[in-house]
This record gives C-alpha cells, sequence and structure tokens, in this order.
C-alpha cells in the first residue's frame, strides 16, 4: 500500500478513534490491552499487542533516554503523557500532542502540557497555543508511534521540519530488524469493540536509518533497552 504525505496527514489524526473508538475507551480505563489487527472487520490477524497500563508508567529505560535529550521536546502520539511528565521531572521544557482528547485530558490532569492535534498539523496546533511551530530540541516517536499515518518518510520529514538543526529524536522501532511494512489496521479491545481503519506502518531497527538519512536525518545509535528497541537520530 502507498500512502502520499497529504493521505497521511488525515489518514494520522484516526488512529484508534471512529467506530467504539476502544482507543478512547481504553485510556479511560487505564488498562487492558488493545491489538492492532488487519483484515476484515472481526476476523482481522493480529499485528501488535498493547498494554494500556504501560502507557501511565514509565520505565527505567524509557527515563534513560529521556535523560540524553535537550528540551523542548515534543512526545508526537503521547498517550496519557508518561514521557511529557518524565521530561518535565528532569528538568526539560516538554510538550505532547495526540489525536485523541482523553490522552490529552489525561496529560493535563498529570500536571503535563498537550494539544490535541495531528503531528502533520502539530506547526500551526503548537503556534495557536503560544508554542514555537518548528525549532524544537528533540522529539519523541515511542511506543510503535513510527507507524503514525501510515508512511513513515512523510512522518519523518515532518519531525525534521519540527525540530531545530542538530535536534534529536528517539525513535522505537520494531524488534524484527529488517520489519519494513505498510499496512491499514483497527484497533480492537479485549470486548470486540474495533476502530475504524487507518493506514499504519512498521520498521525494524535494520531500515529504519536509510529511511532516515533520506529525510535528513543521522542515525546516532541503535539501543537495545528492556526488550525494546530504539534509534536515536539528529537533524542534520
Amino acid at each position: 500500500m502507498t500512502v502520499t504525505a497529504a493521505q497521511a496527514g488525515t489518514a494520522a489524526s484516526s488512529f484508534g478513534r471512529g467506530g467504539s473508538s476502544p482507543y478512547a475507551r481504553a485510556l479511560r480505563r487505564g488498562r487492558g490491552t488493545l491489538h492492532l489487527v488487519t483484515d476484515g472487520p472481526g476476523q482481522g490477524t493480529v499485528q501488535a499487542r498493547f498494554d494500556v497500563g504501560a502507557w501511565f508508567r514509565v520505565t527505567a529505560g524509557e527515563r534513560s533516554l529521556v535523560a540524553e535529550l535537550r528540551g523542548p521536546v515534543l512526545d508526537i502520539g503521547c498517550g496519557p503523557g508518561r514521557l511529557v511528565a518524565t521530561a518535565r521531572a528532569l528538568g526539560l521544557d516538554a510538550v505532547g500532542i495526540d489525536v485523541d482528547p482523553e490522552a490529552v485530558r489525561l496529560t493535563r490532569k498529570g500536571g503535563g502540557e498537550a494539544i490535541h492535534c495531528s503531528v502533520f498539523d502539530a506547526a500551526a496546533s503548537l503556534r495557536a497555543s503560544g508554542r514555537p511551530g518548528e525549532g524544537w530540541g528533540s522529539a519523541l516517536l515511542f511506543d510503535g508511534n513510527i507507524g503514525i499515518g501510515g508512511e513513515p518518510m512523510s512522518l519523518l520529514h515532518r519531525i525534521r521540519d519540527l525540530t531545530a538543526p542538530g535536534g534529536r529524536a528517539w525513535v522505537e522501532t520494531a524488534a524484527q530488524p529488517w520489519t519494513n511494512r505498510r499496512f491499514t489496521a483497527r484497533l480492537r479491545d479485549a470486548w470486540g469493540r474495533e476502530s475504524r481503519d487507518f493506514p499504519w506502518a512498521s520498521v525494524g531497527w535494520e531500515v529504519l536509518p536509510a529511511l532516515a538519512d533520506a529525510c535528513g536525518w543521522d542515525t546516532l545509535a541503535t539501543r537495545a533497552l528492556e526488550g525494546r528497541v530504539f534509534c536515536q537520530l539528529r537533524r542534520r
């Protein structure tokens, strides 16, 4: 499946939304498992599983990655705001963005700053909120969020536009090194409630550096932590 930058921008605002809105429901509960599924409604193949509770508690490994960054930090797809809170606790200015109002509400409830928008609309939304649209010191793409919009290169280009020259980004990748897939997915909860379809992607740590290079990023490090893999990028 090929997704244009314009399509990625439109699709990025639909993650887990529509249908029975399982993303917002899961955030309100604060626990449970969400499945990323493909194929026809009600019969999808599971591509990934998300532990909702993990979105509410930062790990020691995550904290160590955030501690290497400089502010201000933009957390893309912030969910309930654990990484925003972590950055702030480390003395870094930080803002989260998320397409779901429930995620924004929870981040703010925890004392963090968050804006309801897609990453593809972030510059205008940030400026409207009194924040700079560009020039961020660092960006975060954890929890599989390199898949946002279904076209990783469009996403990497957009994040490059938002960061300052020399700015850093931590990108969590698929654990399988050579994964490089784009597909249509839905979120499904334990009760079988599903969202609308949305484009998504999965990129492994051996594939990401070449994509990042084509988008104006250098890959500085690849780190395996707590059963997950992260790449640190620097904007050229």
